[in-house]
């Protein structure tokens, strides 16, 4: 930034520099746009004429000023201001102030911004037509004008806990149990309440809800405001301070919504009338992760223990085991434990299992369910590396947001047809592997004859192969070791081969 040519009477740098001389009002610049939370300083050259002068530059976020030391200097002399703008502030305002009526110059302005630290990945919302995530203390949002790029709105002193987009048109940033907690505006001016034990929370029937670590709950009308009030709606106290990890939105056995609170030992309802947490037929044997997947999808509630996964029809009291612990699991290459669901649309419900909570080299997965099988969308691409959740947000074209190993991905998805022939713009991986079950002929223990294996192929070329192994016998488990080439293939149409022996 440079202090706009003006008057002439010295210079620090090129030819001009700028003359104040009104005490009453300080020359200023506005500066767009900045991050709130974040350390700026300003530094600028200064001279007076005569030993009388007194000249300081400062720097305004509109909630209080931060000065520079007076500089009374007859030669150019370099002031600096150091200012952590306020979460609440609304403006970057740079100053140059004088408190003498003497002749007083400034030039060679500049600013520098302090370095932004993120951290691991915390919470997802769309808000406002964006989309926002919590990396650690910093809260960021998609850059609607580039798209694949996150920029910083604002840096808190500690980390959230939650965002939750609910009432009045506002962003409700959870700050925990001990600090008060924040709500921004469609303007990202933020206000902090006064306000604690809000660490986790959701929106039902008019009314925002917060829970503390210890499961007390309450429930607010008009949560922003700098003194709101909170009613107090029911306790969890048979679990352990932790135990309940997400609050969502789910059925009741009339089929109607109702506030649910997913936790390590199982499922539970809250009695808004009674001002009571039920219990629910979902249990869990205290599982570290159970709860962690906690979604309605289509016609009911999806809860998750490890890779177990419940499908909790309530009106009807069924209960359906869909789980990708089922059918001898996941190949122990991708194994670990669901950390979150992401209810997509009417066609699938993600998962994110994450492999830091298994023992031994695994790798994170995105998995999806359609109602009757699940697939596999990604896979990344180091071993034993968090997964925390995500979101479909529509922000910058429709894709999918989601973590691994504290870094943001996306993925584009369809919002018509699904079908790759008819996608022109699908994009794919470079290269792939489709493993097949074992073929048993619907026979598992008696001895079989394979003589051929007929392969057809759509699409094929020199360029773009499909080569064919095999293994018999179940002499090993390993995914990428110990398969037998038959042959590749590089034509449409259909192939036979004929097994060596």
């Amino acid at each position: 930034w440079e202090i706009p040519i003006q008057n002439w009477w010295a210079a620090h740098g090129g030819t001009y520099s700028w003359k104040v001389s009104d005490t009453a009002n300080p020359t200023y610049q506005d500066v767009t746009p900045f991050t709130k939370g974040v350390s700026y300083t300003f530094t600028c050259w200064a001279i007076t004429t005569s030993g009388a002068g007194q000249a300081r530059i400062g720097i305004d976020d509109g909630v209080d000023i931060t000065y520079s030391s007076i500089s009374s200097a007859t030669v150019w002399t370099q002031l600096s201001v150091t200012k952590t703008l306020s979460i609440a502030s609304t403006r970057f305002r740079l100053l140059l102030d004088i408190e003498y009526a003497e002749s007083n110059y400034f030039d060679d302005a500049a600013i520098s911004v302090g370095a932004i630290t993120t951290g691991a990945p915390i919470d997802y919302a769309n808000f406002n037509s964006n989309m926002y995530v919590v990396l650690g203390s910093v809260l960021c949002k998609v850059d609607t004008t580039a798209g694949a790029t996150l920029k910083a709105v604002a840096v808190f002193a500690t980390n959230p806990t939650a965002i939750i987009p609910s009432l009045n048109n506002c962003l409700y940033v959870y700050m925990g149990d001990t600090v008060n907690y924040y709500y921004m505006s469609t303007s990202e001016l933020f206000t902090q309440t006064n306000v604690t034990d809000a660490s986790r929370g959701a929106q039902w029937d008019a009314k925002l809800f917060k829970m503390d670590n210890d499961g007390n709950c309450w429930y607010a009308t008009t949560p922003n405001a700098a003194a709101p009030t909170w009613t107090a709606t029911g306790n969890i106290t048979d679990l352990t301070s932790g135990a309940v990890k997400r609050l969502f939105v789910g059925f009741d056995s009339t089929g109607d919504d109702v506030l649910c609170a997913a936790h390590t030992k199982g499922l539970k309802l809250l009695d808004f009338t009674g001002a009571a947490w039920l219990d629910t037929a979902i249990e869990f044997g205290d599982h570290p992760n159970a709860g962690k997947g906690a979604v309605r999808w289509r016609d009911a509630s999806y809860i998750s223990a490890g890779l177990g996964v419940i499908k909790y029809v309530a009106d009807s009291a069924v209960i359906i085991e869909i789980g990708l612990n089922q059918d001898g699991g996941l190949p122990t290459e991708y194994n670990g434990e669901i950390t979150n669901f992401i209810g997509a649309n009417n066609t699938d419900l993600f998962a994110l299992v994450d492999s830091s909570q298994a023992t031994g080299t695994t790798t994170s997965t995105l998995l999806s369910y359609n109602g009757k099988g699940w697939r596999c969308w990604w896979v990344g691409d180091s071993t034993e590396k968090a997964m925390v959740g995500g979101i479909v947000s529509s922000a910058y074209g429709y894709r999918l947001y989601f973590d691994h190993n504290s870094v943001v991905y996306y993925i584009d998805i369809p919002r018509g047809s699904e079908n790759p022939r008819k996608l022109a713009t699908t994009t794919y991986a470079a290269s792939g592997v489709h493993i097949t079950p074992w073929f048993d002929a619907d026979w598992e223990l008696g001895q079989k004859l394979a003589l051929s294996l007929r392969v057809r192929v759509d699409g094929a070329s020199a360029t773009e192969t499909v080569v064919v192994k095999y293994r018999i016998n179940h002499t090993t488990t390993a995914l990428e070791s110990t398969w037998i080439t038959l042959g590749t293939i590089t034509s449409s149409g259909t192939t036979i081969y004929q097994f060596p022996d």
